[in-house]
Order: structure tokens, then sequence, then C-alpha cells
């Protein structure tokens, strides 16, 4: 009975060590996979240099793969707190992207871009871990698929395809989108 029980607590702790590592194994991925994305788009990138704005948006998007880590995980208040900070992170570092790009006279429709989809799946990953933390119903997911919806009707609509201007109200909307989440 006491061998038995040696076994399940050494087969319980190597689960636990096998879910850390595909954690961290998913967190790296996501994080290549988004530096790889980032280099395949730099055709469309006017600049020699990535630049300081496209640098901490990168970060954010690390912060937000971080956060995405999380989703899996058990619901406890370390993993609420850690999604909290990181999220938290990524929504502070979300101004500081578009004044360094306005300071180093880097703004671009890539770097908007990168700002937007970046800022697209933070709210998609908090819209996930408020749902699975039960801070919400499943309809919280709606708020997080409204990007992509949008996206999926402008290839239906050719008028959703036009680029959509900047505005206070939009930028607005989504820092209380983030903070809500």
């Amino acid at each position: 009975r006491g061998h038995q029980l040696e076994v399940l607590v050494t087969l319980e702790q190597r689960l636990e060590h096998l879910r850390a590592d595909v954690g961290r194994g998913l967190l790296l991925l996501m994080h290549h996979a988004e530096r790889g994305r980032i280099h395949a788009l730099r055709d469309h990138h006017p600049y020699p240099r990535f630049g300081p704005a496209n640098t901490v948006t990168s970060l954010r998007a690390l912060l937000v793969a971080g956060a995405a880590g999380l989703i899996g995980e058990p619901h406890t208040t370390t993993v609420a707190w850690i999604a909290v900070w990181l999220g938290l992170g990524a929504t502070l570092l979300d101004g500081a992207d578009g004044w360094l790009a306005r300071r180093s006279g880097m703004m671009s429709a890539f770097g908007a871009r990168f700002d937007m989809e970046v800022d697209a799946l933070l709210i998609q990953v908090l819209a996930i871990l408020a749902w699975r933390h039960e801070k919400a119903g499943a309809w919280v997911l709606f708020s997080g698929l409204l990007r992509y919806l949008f996206v999926a009707a402008g290839w239906v609509l050719d008028w959703m395809r036009r680029p959509l201007s900047p505005t206070t109200r939009g930028k607005v909307t989504c820092i209380v989108q983030i903070g809500g989440l």
C-alpha cells in the first residue's frame, strides 16, 4: 500500500513537470512563430531597422504568449494573478509602442497593424482566461472573437477590407475592453 502511494506521488510529480515543460514549450513556440511572422512581414516595413516601437510590440506579444500559456493551467489564485500581471504589462506597454514610433519617426502601417493584432490576441486570451476561471460566461468569448469576425467579414464584403482610420473612440474602446477582462 505504501509503495502504491509512493508510485502515485512520483507519477503526479512527473505529470506536473511534463505540464510545465509543455507550457514552456508552447510559450517558446508561440514566441518563435511570432518572430517568424515578423521577419516574413519585414518587406512591408519601410525602415531599415525594426525600430524601438516594434520591439516593444514584440515584448507585448511575448507577454500575451505567456498569458496564453496559462489557459490550460489549473484554476488557482497564483495562475489568476500571473494572468493579471501579464495582461497589465502588455496593456501598459501598449501606450509605449505608439509613443516610441512617433518619437523615433518610425511610424508605419506595419507597426500599427502589428500593434492592433497583438491587442486583438490579448483580448482573445484574456476572454478565454476569464471564461475558464469562471469570471464570466461563455458570452465573453465573443468579445475576443470580434477582430477575427471583422477580418472574416472582409473576405465576403469588399468595403470591410478598407483601412480604418485610428480614432480616439477606437483606442478607448480597446483599453476599456482589455481593462474589463
